[in-house]
């Protein structure tokens, strides 16, 4: 009860793929790459739920250890599966070896990534050498990109350089993981003020699990903060994005993220 994440859960993430695919290719044979860690399985889990009864069927699922040296081998039975949709639910260097794997075996299925693995350097590497897998693949956002241009004129892109320059003048302003610390210490600093004379662990746990701020700059339009006793994953929605090979594109309305 003393832990609270930021993320949304990943049961929900991976069942926002399920319900894009139950919705948009019923009949989607599917093939999943997981890391053999509570990441991998809850994505599968969410997947899975999402999917059933619905249409799209799992044909294949193989995993991968985090001391592996490559998945290749994994994306080869995948590929023998006779799957047309391969979903990604690992890390930034097994992405990137999958969908390079993927493009040597002359694959080419429609592709979906799990969010922790979207980062627009790590997204270069894999376009660089599969661009025909990385075009159009699917994956989702709840934060804006500070290297996208549609928020050039946007308050928060200024209000984040001005805190990166007079507090971490070294770091890199194009790094979306500088973005998502400032997302996150901004949600920290109301919560603090939410718990006013009260700083105890106590008081503390009590206004982060009553947090309702609609008003964080960092995150995209119409996603809030909310949280409760019962509910400790604080995203109220998130967005599916299209990768065009130069950035990622919004494609969808607001989705609940819940599992």
């Amino acid at each position: 009860p003393w832990t609270m994440g930021f993320l949304q859960s990943y049961v929900g993430e991976g069942a926002v793929y399920g319900r894009h695919l139950a919705r948009t290719a019923k009949g989607a044979r599917l093939a999943v790459l997981l890391e053999s860690t509570a990441l991998g399985a809850d994505l599968t889990r969410g997947l899975e739920r999402a999917i059933a009864g619905k249409g799209p069927r799992v044909l294949a699922k193989e995993s991968y250890e985090l001391t592996d040296t490559d998945v290749s081998t994994q994306l080869a039975k995948l590929k023998g599966s006779g799957a047309d949709t391969l979903l990604i639910f690992a890390t930034p260097k097994f992405a990137i070896q999958a969908l390079v794997a993927a493009h040597r075996l002359a694959w080419k299925p429609r592709v979906y990534i799990a969010s922790v693995s979207i980062e627009p350097g790590i997204m270069a590497i894999a376009r660089a050498n599969a661009p025909e897998l990385t075009r159009g693949a699917l994956s989702i956002a709840f934060l804006k990109n500070p290297n996208d241009p549609i928020w050039a004129k946007d308050p928060a892109l200024a209000l984040y350089r001005r805190i990166m320059r007079r507090h971490h003048p070294k770091g890199r302003e194009a790094d979306v993981y500088n973005w998502y610390g400032m997302t996150v210490a901004w949600t920290m600093t109301e919560t603090l003020r939410k718990a006013g004379r009260s700083l105890t662990r106590a008081g503390l746990l009590r206004a982060a699990q009553s947090l309702d701020q609609r008003a964080n700059p960092f995150l995209l339009p119409g996603i809030a903060v909310r949280t409760s006793k019962t509910r400790y994953f604080p995203l109220s929605g998130v967005y599916l994005y299209r990768y065009d090979n130069r950035q990622w594109v919004r494609s969808s309305a607001l989705l609940d993220p819940r599992g």
